[in-house]
C-alpha cells in the first residue's frame, strides 16, 4: 500500500473506470478519448484544479465532460459521455445505495448499450454486477484500513475551515517514567520527524474522506520539524505522503520567522513546487519587520499579542494559537 493515500485511491478509481468502460463498450471503446474524458474528471472530481463554474459537484462535471464532447461528438464520445453521468453514482457525486440501487443501475447501463450500439448480452448483467460488487467492498476495505488504535489526529478549528493538527498517540508507558521523560523522547529529532510521516499519512486519509464527500474547504495547519531541511532524502519522502495537488493544497507548515530565514532558500523552493508554509511570527521578525516577505505564506500565525501586525493585506489569514 502507498503512503500517498489520495493519489492511490484516484488511481484506483481511473483503473476501475477504465475498465468498467471496456466492458460496458466492448470493441466501441477508445482508450484515447476516453482518457480525456477521465483527466478531465479527476482534475473535477478529486484534484479541483479547474475553476468552479456552477454550484455543485455533479453541475460543474457536466460543464467540463460536455466541454470534452464538444470537441468530439462522435457516437463514440456521446457513449462515454453517458457512462461517465452514470460513474457519478458509483464515485458518491450523485447518492447511491449499493444494496437497493446495484440491480436498478446495472439494468440502466444494459438500456444503454443496447440503445447506443445495439448490444445484448445476457450473461453481462450478472457479471458486470459482480464486478461493481468487488470494486465496491475493494474500495471499503481501503478506506477503513486506516483506522488505529495507535495514533490519531488532534483537530483544533482555528479559523474559518483552518484547523490545527497535531498527532495524538495511545502507547502506554510505564509510570516509573516521568512526564518529563516521555516528553524529551517524543521531541527528540529523529522521533518528532517519524511521527511528521504520521501525522501526515493520518492527515491525508482525514482529506480522502473529505473529498470522497465532495467537500474542499478545510485546511490544515502542521508543525514542520525544520531539522529535515538538512535531509535531502528524508525530507523528500515526508512530502512525498502528501506529492498531490489537493493534500499540497489543503495542507500547509508551520514554520518561525527566524527558521525561515535560516533556511529561506529551501523554504522559496518548496513553495515553488507547491508546499504551502504559514510563519509564526517571532522577536526576529519584531527586529526585521519584513512585511513585504509575508505574502509569499499561506497563513500568518501570531502566538502572542505583542507579535500583532496592522500592515499586512486584508487577504492574509491571520490564525491566533
Amino acid at each position: 500500500m502507498s503512503l500517498n493515500v489520495v493519489k492511490e485511491y484516484v488511481e484506483f478509481t481511473k483503473d476501475y473506470f477504465y475498465v468498467s468502460s471496456k466492458k460496458i463498450m466492448g470493441k466501441h471503446f477508445n482508450k484515447e478519448l476516453f482518457t480525456k474524458y477521465m483527466d478531465t474528471y479527476v482534475n473535477v472530481r478529486y484534484y479541483h484544479q479547474l475553476d468552479l463554474v456552477k454550484s455543485t459537484m455533479e453541475a460543474n462535471l457536466n460543464y467540463y465532460l460536455g466541454e470534452v464532447y464538444n470537441k468530439d461528438t462522435s457516437n463514440t464520445s456521446k457513449f462515454l459521455l453517458e457512462l461517465f453521468k452514470m460513474y457519478y453514482y458509483l464515485d458518491e457525486v450523485k447518492k447511491f445505495d449499493y444494496d437497493k440501487d446495484l440491480k436498478v443501475f446495472v439494468n440502466e447501463i444494459c438500456n444503454i448499450r443496447e440503445e447506443k450500439v445495439g448490444i445484448v448480452d445476457k450473461e453481462f448483467s450478472s457479471e458486470y454486477k459482480k464486478y461493481l460488487s468487488n470494486i465496491h467492498q475493494r474500495k471499503l476495505k481501503y478506506v477503513d484500513s486506516f483506522d488505529t488504535n495507535v495514533f490519531y489526529l488532534d483537530l483544533k478549528d482555528v479559523l474559518n475551515d483552518r484547523y490545527y493538527a497535531s498527532i495524538k498517540n495511545n502507547i502506554a508507558i510505564p509510570r516509573l517514567y516521568s512526564g518529563y521523560a516521555i516528553r524529551r523522547v517524543w521531541s527528540s529529532t529523529v522521533i518528532s520527524e517519524n511521527t511528521l510521516q504520521i501525522e501526515l499519512y493520518l492527515l491525508s486519509q482525514v482529506i480522502l474522506r473529505d473529498i470522497i464527500g465532495c467537500h474542499f474547504d478545510d485546511c490544515y495547519l502542521v508543525d514542520f520539524k525544520v531539522s529535515l531541511f538538512s535531509k535531502k532524502e528524508k525530507i523528500k519522502r515526508v512530502f512525498d505522503i502528501i506529492r498531490n495537488d489537493i493534500c499540497f493544497s489543503s495542507i500547509s507548515f508551520n514554520i518561525s520567522y527566524q527558521d525561515f530565514l535560516d533556511n529561506k532558500d529551501k523554504v522559496l523552493q518548496f513553495i515553488r513546487e507547491g508546499i504551502n508554509f504559514n510563519v509564526i511570527l517571532d522577536d526576529t521578525f519584531l527586529k526585521d519587520k519584513s512585511y513585504g516577505v509575508l505574502d509569499i505564506f499561506q497563513n500568518i500565525i501570531i502566538t502572542d499579542s505583542k507579535y500583532k501586525i496592522g500592515k499586512v493585506s486584508s487577504k492574509k489569514n491571520i490564525v491566533l494559537l
